[in-house]
């Protein structure tokens, strides 16, 4: 009987070992297809890399808040700029959908002249 419960034990532990602990958050680079504004101040961004999905949401775009936040700001003006210019980007999301429950929450952009 008590090799049975360590057996079982066993098991356990090698099947949880197995399992990840999360996914990794996604990055996507490409252009900046989409941006949409919505009244809570929540900006959505879509890039153009179908390579990539977005993994940790329901729908395959990245989400982040730029109302009250200078850091929001910032990013917005990123976005605004790199869709204007249509420049090459590197999103990263968190693996998170705090900001939206469809979207990946945005972690950093990056741009490069």
């Amino acid at each position: 009987m008590k090799f049975i419960r360590l057996a079982s034990l066993f098991g356990l532990l090698l099947v949880s070992a197995m399992a990840p602990l999360r996914a990794d958050a996604t990055t996507q680079i490409g252009t900046i297809i989409r941006i949409f504004v919505n009244g809570a101040g929540t900006v959505f961004v879509t890039v153009d890399d179908p390579t990539i999905i977005v993994t940790a949401c329901t729908r395959n775009r990245y989400a982040f808040k730029f109302k009250d936040s200078q850091e929001g700001k910032a990013m917005y003006a990123l976005v605004l700029a790199a869709f204007a210019l249509n420049k090459t980007v590197e999103v990263t999301g968190q693996d998170t959908c705090n900001v939206h429950p469809d979207s990946e929450t945005i972690r950093f952009v990056r741009m490069d002249s």
